[in-house]
């Protein structure tokens, strides 16, 4: 029971790195649009550079490479999941 006690804490780690490739959105539009939206932050309210946001494109896998902690990244992944939907299309 103390070794259980011991390791179900709650994850400390504020650096958090992710790749999220997307099916149907242009990888360095996302980027640009959310950059622009974060602003690529430097540090948090306290200049820690452990909780700053930044995002970078992979054009060759269509994917997004995101830095933030784990608070943010989960807003920053809602987001590119609304962003990232097939497009309607006209059949002529």
């Amino acid at each position: 029971r103390d070794l259980v006690t011991q390791l179900d804490v709650p994850d400390s780690h504020q650096g958090n790195i992710q790749v999220v490739r997307l099916d149907h959105a242009d990888a360095k539009d996302v980027a640009t649009l959310l950059g622009k939206f974060f602003g690529d932050q430097k540090g948090g309210k306290d200049g820690n550079p452990d909780t700053a946001v930044s995002i970078q494109a992979d054009e060759s896998l269509n994917a997004l490479v995101v830095r933030a902690d784990a608070s943010k990244m989960e807003g920053l992944r809602n987001i590119i999941s609304q962003l990232d939907v097939r497009r309607a299309q006209v059949l002529i």
